[in-house]
């Protein structure tokens, strides 16, 4: 497992993250070979702004943990475990019934591929297929070519589309991300993170405005709304600690939605 570390900050010190005793909440946290890529300070910061984080297996186990109340489902290599994943319907519908449900859910990189409908793991970087979104659309349609394709893969399916491998690089390097309409960062704040992937969905979103620092180029990327952040981009939380706390604070207001009444 492959768990970067560096120096952690803090949780705003409100009266949300000073009660951890109280507003306690079970952050269902992807983990194994296909997904293993986790900065450890965003973690770490999770359990500082109250959360208790329930470790699981996409490729083993068949539900999730227990009373959890969100999802954090981090990068890894989903693509070379496509086909056990796959066969692990159990849990493809139990994420699926939970990202429905209006379960808070952070996937990153292999995580959002993850959600996808599909993803399809020969190299389809043709000029006739780039030029058509239209194409790549109708590629989520469950017609009997794309059903029998072997080198096509069925998952989540919480996300409509798929994921294409594209034979080289499609994004790589820092950048910082600044959501459109505030969910999880405070209107015009902005959050570190950084890309590295050879795949790319038929809707990467347009949520977010992400900005490379070196060059200033910028463009749209992500899915964030209410309840979920869905995206390419890895985060780091401790450039703004505001991410982790919304995720917990989220992850309590479905809890306590989810109970019928304050905990």
């Amino acid at each position: 497992m492959y768990i970067m570390k560096k120096n952690i900050g803090n949780c705003d010190q409100n009266e949300f993250s000073q009660n951890k005793a109280i507003n306690t909440v079970n952050i269902a946290v992807a983990m194994d070979e296909a997904f293993c890529f986790y900065y450890e300070d965003n973690l770490r910061m999770l359990e500082k702004c109250g959360a208790k984080l329930q470790y699981f297996s996409p490729l083993y186990d068949t539900k999730l943990p227990k009373d959890c109340d969100a999802m954090l489902l981090g990068g890894g290599y989903p693509e070379l475990y496509a086909r056990e994943l796959s066969k692990n319907v159990s849990m493809l519908n139990a994420i699926k019934k939970a990202f429905r449900a209006g379960m808070p859910t952070v996937a990153e990189c292999g995580g959002f591929m993850y959600l996808h409908t599909y993803i399809h793991n020969i190299c389809d970087d043709t000029d006739e297929q780039n030029k058509a979104d239209e194409q790549n659309k109708a590629d989520t349609q469950y017609n009997t070519d794309t059903q029998n394709d072997v080198s096509v893969s069925w998952l989540v399916g919480a996300l409509d589309g798929g994921c294409h491998f594209k034979g080289k690089l499609v994004r790589f390097g820092y950048i910082e991300l600044a959501e459109k309409h505030s969910n999880f960062l405070p209107p015009n704040e902005k959050i570190k993170a950084h890309e590295f992937h050879y795949y790319d969905s038929t809707d990467n979103g347009a949520d977010c405005i992400a900005t490379k620092p070196a060059t200033g180029r910028s463009y749209d990327c992500v899915i964030s709304h209410d309840n979920y952040w869905l995206g390419f981009p890895h985060l780091y939380y401790p450039s703004n600690p505001h991410f982790a706390e919304s995720l917990v604070r989220k992850a309590y207001e479905y809890r306590r939605n989810k109970n019928g009444k304050l905990l």
